[in-house]
């Protein structure tokens, strides 16, 4: 496979090429995108021949799962309860292979390296996209004001990020999917994981958040990068000294809005 085959296309430009088109799910199912109306993709089933919505979001998170591992299961609790029609999307990949098993895994042929980062894209403060059904364990930044404070915080910093003269960077699609980074040489590289966080769940938030980022360190050390790894949470949480070192003790800058000075970055 050459680089070129290797890359995948952007999910707007991916829905939207298979608009009106029949495409199965992973048990033979045929699904059809009636329309693509940001943040969602409208699906019709042989239970909804109208169409119901999926949110965009939720593809995105699987292709991006998908180039960072190269395969990912097709069931509700690892990328959603529209696993079906996410599975049938990433069916129509090049290199795309379905293997049986409990659950199904589709995997990329061929590796997955390439490019890390592409020019920073800069995130909708105010979407909106509908929560999932109650029995679906969601991460709380994937909807609703949760979304919202994420991709406040994201882009905050990524101005700052600008505003000290370096450039901020997102994720392209055969890299891991980070939330922000920046390149301070030609070797390093930071990388961040944000997360909003309320009372109720902050913990929640920084146990997830800590995985994230470790996740994403070790695939670009294995790709010949130093890391620097960030987890930015929405406020200073509840205990900071206790979580400064658990998240010390595992090589990641524990940070919040105001306290940027960690990463060396000047308001």
């Amino acid at each position: 496979m050459t680089s070129e085959e290797q890359m995948i296309p952007d999910v707007g430009e991916l829905l939207d090429g298979l608009v009106d088109r029949e495409i199965q799910t992973v048990t033979g199912a045929v699904n059809r995108i009636t329309v693509v109306r940001p943040p969602n993709v409208m699906v019709a089933t042989a239970k909804s021949p109208d169409g119901r919505p999926v949110p965009i979001a939720w593809v995105e998170e699987a292709l991006r799962r998908l180039v960072a591992d190269g395969e990912v299961p097709i069931e509700p609790s690892e990328i959603g309860y529209r696993s079906a029609f996410i599975g049938a999307v990433l069916k129509t990949l090049p290199g795309a292979v379905v293997e049986g098993g409990r659950p199904p895994v589709i995997r990329l042929s061929g590796p997955a390296g390439g490019r890390v980062a592409t020019p920073y894209r800069p995130q909708d403060e105010n979407v909106e996209v509908a929560a999932p059904a109650p029995a679906v364990a969601a991460d709380p930044d994937s909807f609703g004001n949760g979304l919202r404070a994420h991709h406040r915080l994201q882009n905050e910093l990524a101005r700052l990020v600008v505003a000290n003269g370096l450039e901020p960077l997102s994720p392209s699609p055969d890299g891991p999917h980070y939330d922000l980074a920046w390149k301070t040489d030609a070797g390093s590289i930071t990388v961040v994981e944000v997360k909003s966080a309320t009372e109720a769940g902050e913990v929640r938030q920084l146990r997830m958040g800590l995985g994230q980022v470790l996740d994403y360190a070790s695939v670009l050390q294995r790709r010949g990068f130093a890391v620097r790894s960030v987890l930015h949470i929405e406020r200073e949480p509840a205990g900071a000294e206790r979580w400064l070192e658990i998240t010390g003790n595992a090589g990641v800058l524990l940070t919040w809005p105001g306290a940027e000075e960690r990463l060396g970055l000047i308001g």
